[in-house]
């Protein structure tokens, strides 16, 4: 299990990353939030470690809130497209992460579980 807090109020770079606006390309070929797309690479090194002590994984479920439900969403990408056959992402109160037409390609590769498992806007979950 991945789990990311969301924005602390009294930190200065996370409030950076959420207003650093423009896209990029971010994991498994998506089209992300340049911002969060950079805090991502920023802590992929340490997550990978923290996920080589762990072994194969089989099934992961990813959670996040506010700023950790995107990050949970480039994960959750990140992971299923590194071969983790059953990859589950629950965001709470996450911003739009990546564009609509990469939400859906990530929505199809997930499955339709992680659709309903979304607890924010049902626009921004389909």
């Amino acid at each position: 299990m991945l789990v990311f807090r969301g924005t602390r109020f009294d930190s200065g770079r996370d409030w950076l990353s959420n207003a650093t606006m423009g896209l990029s390309p971010g994991p498994a070929g998506l089209v992300s939030h340049m911002g969060f797309t950079k805090v991502y690479e920023s802590i992929l090194p340490d997550v990978e470690e923290a996920m080589k002590k762990v072994g194969r994984v089989t099934s992961l479920h990813v959670l996040g809130h506010s700023l950790g439900g995107a990050l949970a969403t480039l994960f959750a990408a990140h992971y299923k497209a590194a071969g983790v056959p059953d990859v589950r992402l629950y965001t709470f109160g996450a911003p739009r992460t990546v564009t609509t037409l990469s939400n859906a390609a990530l929505t199809t590769k997930l499955g339709p579980t992680t659709s309903a498992a979304c607890i924010r806007a049902a626009t921004r979950c389909r």
